[in-house]
């Protein structure tokens, strides 16, 4: 992230702070180490259960880019689970979710976009919208 690079490049001490993001300083420096090679990006779309509840698990989802896949959890097609190939496949026409090939892949990503998911977020009603 933006603010913990800057304040590392300045010198600037955080004290007991703790950033969600880390510092690019390593990479910008010519270093590696602690950096991660993927993205991820998280987003909230209200689904609901047949009665009416927010159904978290559905509403959340997660999405990963790494070595030129993209796979999304409740993702972009349709709120469901897909992989795509963004070097032979750029437009993600081609859901590589269920092909036996993929599997390790897949199991390898989303074990990482499993890990420090933030659901806690997100759980909330959506504001009522008066129409008028």
């Amino acid at each position: 992230g933006l603010t913990p690079t800057y304040t590392e490049m300045c010198g600037v001490s955080i004290g007991e702070h703790n950033y969600q993001t880390t510092s690019l300083e390593p990479l910008l420096s010519g270093r590696r180490t602690g950096v991660r090679d993927y993205a991820l990006s998280d987003f909230y779309h209200v689904v609901r259960d047949d009665d009416g509840s927010v159904n978290v698990e559905r509403s959340f989802g997660r999405m990963m880019v790494q070595d030129g896949f993209k796979c999304c959890i409740n993702g972009n097609v349709f709120f469901q689970n897909s992989l795509f190939d963004l070097r032979n496949d750029p437009n993600e026409f081609v859901n590589l979710w269920d092909d036996a090939a993929q599997l390790q892949r897949r199991e390898r990503m989303t074990a990482v976009m499993r890990r420090d998911w933030r659901k806690e977020w997100y759980p909330y009603e959506p504001a009522a919208v008066s129409v008028g």
